[in-house]
């Protein structure tokens, strides 16, 4: 703050030096260049204390754009004079017209803010009075001594007319806000150096006009009143940068009932009436219309102060109530707990002997029946029913419960399974029975209910009711269901088997896509054994070498060449033949085994990245897509290093693709990852762009080198102007963020032409996989 105050001092120093001591040319050129600089320095103060203060944001703000057309009108004003260019020169006028209004308008938003709607309105009535009666009495006692006639209305005469007013308006805010901070106390010295600066601007602006109106004409400026207008304005930022710097509490508050100063008479203005009265004192007209304004402000006083006073009584009888309102709860609180404690002792020793049989039979968590006591029910339930009777057994699992464990930590998952448990015990009868198996699986048996049209609504009910987020503190966690259903005695009279096919359907609902409900068929049991069997195939066809690697071209639309090749996985069984990539991803994902198959494949693609390097001059770039678990739990950057150092390959030549949902399950942790990728020199592509999560923030968090979008982006944009417009803008915001564009898909020519000149770097040829000989023979030169 002290280095501030010695620049502002120094340059006040400079300048009035020049005014009152130079002369010439060289004054005019050294006051043109302080004029800027203190401009410039005022827009920055201005901005500063914006930034810095705690309070009165709005009014910094205000005030800021204000000064920011000072500076320019500054500038205009120096052209103008240079070139002595009329458009400029009018120009120059708006803008410090512009000036002033930003202004007025920060002043009276202050005020609008300390001291309320009902008084700013009278303040601004008081305001129109007292530049009703300034006006009369410039009219009177320096426009008819000059004889200038503001009647013909010309661009100058209104001009200084508006000047005049705003002048007036500023510094009865100005004085105003100085009045308000002495009565409460509250930055008193910052108010009265603004004030001080509100009153130097607009007394020199007056002088300004005074002159102007002596000469009949809007001539060369005083060098000393723009030395004022400067110095006005920096006591004025000075003041907010004292504010900021020196009072620690900075805050708001409103003006109580007696320090309220719209309700007090402005001595001002009695001063103007008696002043009018003693220089009108013959004309009739003129003095009647000036006492009945004054009777007319003391009726607008009267009837404002009763109403803001009733208003103050009954916020204050409001405040009372409700405290009363608040000891009162307070002490029936005190009073309930109270009574809790000795009905608790009372009772400690049976709550004892009940605490034994809950922990045996109760889940501790969410209070309900543990499996122990499902078992027990079911077996009971079977004994009653025998064969003429009918119940549905209903396995419900929480989707991704795993996931949120491990995101938000296990209290936030234990919430989670508390108002999931309290969601579905308001949709339950009261004799429905609801059990926890184990850690997100629950069982519900209902009795007396054997159609599957009625079972499969019921079903649909219950994954409706988690449609809605769980709100746990700040955090928004949506979780699905999967529900899996077995019906007595249709699929079996066993306890054993009704579990057993309730947990295949249930499994069989997670296959599908999760978020539904399946009832057991002796077809899930046989893709149940299958999906074993391919598991148990998967873990044999590392050692088996079962795994083969394919490419897809892409070709760079700069100079229509094959300079990178995307690799794709498949395998391909000695009894199955080729298995679906999308069931192989599945099944490799659920197991765990994806991990062990991504180290395998990598260290494959290694092997032949260093084929490519050895055989061709042309650096060719390989790419491979990593999944969410492989991305996560597997450690990809330390399996990218060991493959790199082992084939002597440099990370430029390796591209990772990674989809959207990486980042949904873990932003932090991605955002560390991507830029470990980085700093081993890989190339970080943003795969599937378009579908799915696409979000465009991704683009600007994440350390992306390109990304990729999905062909069904592409598909339609030769015929649909609206996939077209989504496509460009996609484009150009990858462009912006200065990304590579890959696109994926070929249809035609028409197509290559047009994402060529929307800016697309390359197209993958998805249609086309073939292995590394193949993309050999048709597409690389040695």
């Amino acid at each position: 703050m002290k280095k501030i105050s010695y620049i502002i001092f120094g340059y006040v120093l400079i300048y009035s030096f020049i005014v009152f001591f130079y002369k010439g040319e060289l004054r005019r050129d050294t006051i043109e260049i302080l004029s800027i600089t203190g401009s410039l320095f005022i827009v920055w103060a201005s901005y500063l204390t914006y930034k810095k203060a705690t309070a009165r944001l709005i009014f910094w703000k205000i005030l800021f754009i204000g000064f920011c057309l000072n500076f320019v009108s500054n500038i205009l004003h120096i052209v103008s004079e240079k070139f002595d260019i009329l458009e400029i020169m009018n120009g120059r006028n708006i803008l410090f017209l512009l000036v002033y209004i930003f202004m007025l308008l920060a002043i009276y938003y202050f005020l609008y803010e300390a001291i309320g709607h009902l008084n700013i309105c009278q303040l601004l009535v008081d305001s129109i009075i007292m530049i009703g009666f300034s006006l009369s009495l410039i009219s009177k006692l320096f426009l008819k001594k000059f004889e200038y006639n503001f009647a013909c209305f010309n661009y100058e005469s209104n001009i200084i007319l508006i000047f005049m007013i705003l002048n007036f308006l500023i510094l009865i805010g100005a004085f105003t806000i100085y009045q308000i901070n002495i009565k409460t106390k509250i930055l008193k010295k910052a108010s009265l150096i603004r004030t001080l600066g509100f009153l130097i601007y607009t007394i020199s602006d007056l002088g300004y006009t005074y002159t102007i109106l002596k000469k009949q004409n809007i001539g060369e400026c005083n060098p000393l009143f723009e030395f004022l207008w400067q110095l006005g304005l920096i006591i004025v930022v000075f003041s907010g940068l004292y504010e900021v710097y020196n009072i620690k509490r900075n805050f708001r508050r409103r003006v109580s009932i007696p320090e309220n100063l719209g309700i007090r008479f402005p001595m001002g203005m009695i001063f103007l009436y008696v002043l009018i009265l003693s220089l009108n004192f013959r004309n009739i007209t003129i003095v009647f219309i000036a006492t009945l304004i004054i009777v007319l402000r003391i009726f607008l006083t009267k009837h404002v102060n009763i109403y803001v006073t009733n208003e103050y009584l009954y916020k204050s009888y409001k405040d009372i109530g409700y405290q009363l309102t608040k000891k009162m709860e307070e002490i029936s609180n005190l009073s309930l707990y109270l009574e809790k404690i000795v009905y608790e002792r009372n009772i400690e020793l049976s709550k004892k002997n009940i605490e034994l049989n809950r922990l045996a039979n109760i889940d501790c968590l969410t209070n309900l029946p543990n499996r122990r006591n499902c078992l027990n029910f079911l077996d009971n339930l079977i004994s009653t029913k025998k064969s003429d009777g009918e119940f549905i057994l209903i396995f419900i699992d929480l989707d991704r419960f795993k996931s949120i464990n491990d995101w938000y930590g296990h209290d936030i998952g234990d919430k989670v399974l508390l108002e999931f448990v309290k969601r579905l015990k308001n949709y339950l009868s009261p004799i429905d029975f609801l059990a926890r198996l184990s850690g997100d699986e629950f069982i519900v048996i209902i009795d007396n209910i054997g159609q599957e049209k009625i079972i499969k609504e019921m079903a649909c009910q219950i994954i409706k009711l988690f449609q809605n987020p769980f709100v746990i503190g700040e955090n928004k966690i949506i979780c699905t269901l999967s529900i899996g259903i077995s019906m007595y005695p249709k699929n079996s009279q066993d306890r054993l088997e009704l579990m057993k096919y309730g947990d295949i359907a249930l499994n069989s609902a997670k296959e599908d896509g999760k978020n539904r409900a399946k009832i057991y068929n002796k077809e899930m049991e046989k893709q149940s054994l299958k999906n074993l069997e391919l598991e148990n195939k998967i873990y044999r066809a590392i050692e088996k070498n079962e795994f083969k690697i394919y490419y897809r071209p892409q070709m760079s639309l700069e100079n229509m060449r094959i300079s990178s090749i995307h690799a794709v996985i498949r395998w391909k069984n000695d009894e199955l033949g080729f298995i679906s990539s999308e069931v192989f991803n599945r099944i490799a994902e659920e197991s765990g085994i994806i991990i062990e198959v991504g180290e395998y494949i990598i260290d494959k693609l290694g092997k032949e990245i260093k084929y490519l390097k050895e055989k061709y001059k042309e650096k060719i770039t390989v790419g491979i897509s990593v999944s969410p678990k492989q991305f996560h739990a597997g450690d990809i950057v330390g399996t990218l290093k060991k493959t790199m150092k082992k084939y002597d390959i440099e990370g430029e030549r390796i591209e990772i693709g990674i989809t959207e949902s990486c980042s949904i399950k873990n932003e932090e942790k991605t955002l560390e990852r991507l830029k470990e990728l980085k700093h081993i020199g890989i190339t970080v592509i943003l795969d599937k762009f378009g579908i799915g999560y696409s979000s465009f923030n991704n683009l600007k968090v994440y350390p992306l080198d390109s990304i990729k979008i999905s062909k069904k982006l592409i598909n339609n944009i030769e015929s649909n102007q609206e996939d077209y417009n989504i496509l460009k803008t996609v484009v150009e915001i990858g462009k912006t963020l200065n990304l590579d564009i890959i696109a994926e898909g070929l249809n035609d020519l028409n197509e290559v032409k047009i994402l060529k000149n929307l800016g697309c770097g390359k197209i993958e040829f998805i249609q086309e996989l073939i292995p590394l000989k193949t993309l050999e023979e048709k597409y690389l030169k040695i």
